[in-house]
């Protein structure tokens, strides 16, 4: 059986993150990369609160310069654990959709229109969120095949609130941003049993890779549902704006053939 896109697409992000590891893990042969990720985790733990704000600052720099961010998100979970590491990205992706959104509807609007509603793709995207709103906000984050971070530059160009949409960003990143924390936690524990020669924490390890496995396929579903909803919601839009158009044309038709 094949594989849906979104499927595919979380797939993907998790084995590109998987082979960054075994390239790390090759370099680490020949450099001591434990050294480094030890000391940088001395650092941020030494520089706390104040890592608390640099660490989401730090993401949200790369969501507004479109970089990706995975690694910073699995480093979210690496280095300050599951709960206030999800909380710590997720203040982070939110700083970044801000500064985004305020930047268009400040001074980029017209550019932002310019450039991005020219392609069909966008142009049907932004149909939707005008006639169907805060469910496109969700579902754009929560597909993973949406350009995240681009969105929020385009949400700035529509009438969509500014309060409303930041918490639909948050509830949509909230999945697939934890899948990655949870990633993160999971390599911070594998590293420190590998590291310190804990064997009688091996079992924990499993529940943890149980944990995982359930992350995953929680993460897929909501994936090829957003995936599914945002493609109806689309079409509808598309198919809304034909319909006015062909209205918009008969009235001018019938006038003149009545005449």
């Amino acid at each position: 059986m094949s594989l849906s896109r979104p499927t595919k697409a979380v797939l993907f992000q998790l084995g590109t993150l998987a082979l960054v590891v075994l390239a790390g893990a090759i370099v680490g042969q020949f450099f001591p990369l434990d050294k480094v990720i030890g000391r940088a985790g001395d650092w941020l733990a030494g520089a706390r609160p104040w890592s608390y704000a640099l660490y989401p600052g730090a993401l949200a720099v790369a969501n507004l310069l479109l970089l990706p961010a995975g690694l910073l998100i699995v480093g979210g979970g690496f280095y300050f654990g599951l709960a206030k590491g999800f909380l710590v990205v997720l203040a982070g992706h939110l700083l970044g959709a801000a500064a985004a959104f305020g930047i268009t509807r400040r001074w980029a609007r017209g550019w932002v229109e310019a450039r991005l509603l020219r392609s069909p793709r966008w142009r049907a995207l932004d149909l939707a969120i005008a006639r169907e709103g805060w469910k496109i906000v969700f579902l754009t984050q929560l597909n993973p095949l949406s350009p995240t971070s681009l969105m929020h530059y385009l949400y700035g160009a529509t009438r969509l609130r500014f309060w409303p949409t930041m918490a639909w960003v948050a509830l949509g990143q909230a999945p697939g941003m934890f899948l990655y924390v949870y990633l993160g936690r999971l390599g911070s524990f594998s590293w420190r049993v590998w590291r310190e020669g804990r064997a009688q924490e091996e079992g924990a390890l499993w529940l943890w890779l149980g944990g995982l496995a359930a992350t995953l396929w929680l993460t897929v579903i909501l994936a090829r549902l957003a995936f599914r909803l945002l493609d109806e919601a689309q079409q509808r839009a598309l198919d809304e704006e034909a319909r006015q158009h062909r209205e918009r044309e008969r009235s001018v038709a019938e006038p003149a053939l009545a005449g």
